[in-house]
């Protein structure tokens, strides 16, 4: 089969797959493009990288299923210690053949940053933010009395554009932060900069969140947390 035709039919199937706008929020959220010159032949390979804990095993495993569903591809799995002492692990797949696909289909391997086509329905958006959700994201309850489930993406720089898409899509205001904390690394001591994304379920989302969202979440405790508290509020409030 003709190679533009073949590039044709997978951008297509990427554009309409739920499935597919997950794996782009966990790998502008989680994971990250890699280009690797190899001197011994004078070419550069370049690779998708997803690495994660153990506690994100769940996540790493349905990318590496959307992988081969979608673009027929293994790729490598790695079992590594890193430079803190924390086990991870690393999968990774070559991607030459797709760059042209992933200029096509406008992903920012930098950082979240849906691109417009996520945009177009719910259900592509929804599955977008569990992928974010899953990659960087937090669920919290605040007030026991009053239960409030808020949920929280950590990045290195503000996120206007999710900021907006959350807003059209959930109809819910977000909260944008910057913190600076400090770090000690093998003795030395030093200031990170990172901005917190937060935004609430409310009556006006939780019903977004349970039809588009939640089940595309593959971490257990974040799906489960998020559930727990939608029945609540679904028994207590009839909805």
């Amino acid at each position: 089969m003709n190679s533009k035709i073949l590039n044709q039919e997978i951008y297509e199937r990427c554009v309409n797959s739920p499935d597919f706008a997950y794996w782009v929020g966990v790998v502008q959220s989680d994971g990250y493009f890699k280009v690797q010159h190899v001197q011994s032949i004078n070419r550069k390979r370049y690779f998708v990288v997803l690495g994660v804990g153990k506690k994100s095993l769940s996540m790493q495993d349905k990318f590496r299923n959307i992988t081969q569903k979608i673009f027929g591809l293994k790729g490598c799995l790695f079992k590594l210690t890193d430079k803190k002492g924390f086990l991870r692990y690393d999968y990774k797949f070559g991607c030459k053949n797709l760059l042209k696909l992933f200029c096509k289909l406008k992903i920012d391997f930098k950082q979240v940053h849906p691109p417009d086509w996520i945009l177009k329905n719910s259900a592509l958006f929804g599955s977008y933010l569990a992928g974010v959700i899953d990659g960087d994201g937090d669920v919290r309850i605040k007030r026991p009395k009053y239960p409030q489930c808020c949920i929280r993406v950590h990045s290195r720089r503000r996120l206007f554009k999710l900021e907006e898409s959350i807003k059209n899509f959930l109809k819910c205001g977000v909260s944008s932060i910057t913190r600076e904390k400090q770090n000690v690394f093998v003795g030395n001591t030093f200031n990170s900069r990172g901005c917190v994304t937060e935004f609430s379920l409310s009556s006006k989302n939780i019903t977004f969140f349970r039809e588009f969202v939640i089940r595309y979440i593959a971490i257990n405790h974040k799906k489960e947390l998020l559930e727990r508290y939608i029945m609540k509020r679904r028994v207590a409030t009839g909805i």
